[in-house]
């Protein structure tokens, strides 16, 4: 190794660049790090979206059939004798009272 090509402009210019490089790296990583971030932020956005939607249609459905029930019952009601009163269970009664009409949750509660 030749000690004469490291005069003082030289190792000026050496620590201007190895400074350079390393704030270059510095600059690098944090900005590597901020996109990771916000393409981990925008993931977890979009998966989290993408699963509310899910549930939101499945709420619907399910929103839809008890609707459907409700309106079974008031419809076997409607063309029932007046006398009939089927033996529903009071935790049945419980869980789809909004669909049972009045007059078969109030026989069975009495």
């Amino acid at each position: 190794m030749d000690f004469a090509l490291w005069t003082p402009g030289g190792v000026v210019i050496a620590i201007i660049a190895a400074g350079a490089s390393v704030i270059g790296a510095v600059l690098a990583f944090r900005t590597n790090g901020r996109d990771s971030k916000q393409k981990l932020n925008q993931y977890i956005d979009e998966r989290v979206e993408t699963k509310l939607r899910e549930a939101d249609l499945q709420i619907d459905e399910m929103r839809n059939k008890l609707f459907a029930a409700g309106r079974v019952f008031q419809a076997i009601a409607l063309q029932a004798a007046p006398d009939f009163h089927p033996n529903i269970s009071p935790a049945d009664i419980k869980i789809l009272e909004d669909t049972i009409p009045a007059v078969w949750r109030d026989k069975r509660t009495a």
